[in-house]
């Protein structure tokens, strides 16, 4: 098993994670934005969708060579996303540009500040803080509305937590028997041990 594909894989879930991890505050916002005026239903499927953004920035990370063409790929990026008709309320616009606009920071100071292409997973204490942070919000706001989107998104980040968790040992386990001269099964590591882990998924969903 070559090592690329699980680490891409791992790359596109720590994207996941990140954007699923934000969903309460985007709910949060959402609702208070309705308060003012007409604002779209802040929709799971809408929010996963424009997440995709996290991962062109991550592959701007990776090929993007200067400044200027890292810089211009993810303001072309976060234009286009901004500019689809998912949100057709003004301010449904003006919070999809605040997320980006946290999404395009984040990603650019991986990668001039941290000098690295990868992102490092979001603590799972995050993802509960957040959720829960949200739903006392909610319960004052009287938004119980959307509680049961926001137990979704939970689940969701504790199963591509659980798969990504181990496909990061995986890759660990890779790196340090890379110069070994002997045999490893690695693909049959891989199906052995990722399964017992979809396994507990499906149980948990």
């Amino acid at each position: 098993m070559k090592k690329r594909p699980v680490q891409l894989t791992s790359e596109y879930l720590k994207c996941a994670l990140f954007h699923l991890t934000f969903y309460p505050l985007f709910v949060v916002v959402v609702s208070l934005g309705k308060a003012i005026g007409p604002a779209s239903d802040p929709g799971l499927g809408r929010f996963c969708f424009f997440g995709l953004s996290l991962i062109l920035f991550y592959h701007l990370r990776d090929l993007a060579k200067g400044f200027w063409s890292l810089f211009l790929g993810h303001a072309g990026v976060a234009a286009v996303f901004l500019l689809l008709p998912l949100f057709p309320f003004p301010a449904d616009r003006i919070i999809t540009g605040f997320f980006l606009l946290i999404y395009l920071i984040y990603s650019l100071n991986i990668r001039l500040v941290a000098g690295r292409a990868e992102d490092k997973a979001m603590p799972k204490a995050v993802v509960f803080g957040m959720t829960a942070g949200a739903v006392f919000l909610l319960k004052v706001q009287g938004g119980e509305l959307y509680l049961n989107g926001m137990l979704w998104n939970l689940m969701f980040c504790i199963m591509l937590g659980l798969i990504n968790d181990f496909l990061e040992e995986y890759c660990r386990f890779l790196f340090v028997n890379e110069s070994s001269t002997g045999y490893i099964p690695a693909d049959a590591i891989l199906k052995r041990g990722l399964g017992p882990v979809l396994v507990f998924d499906l149980i948990l969903g």
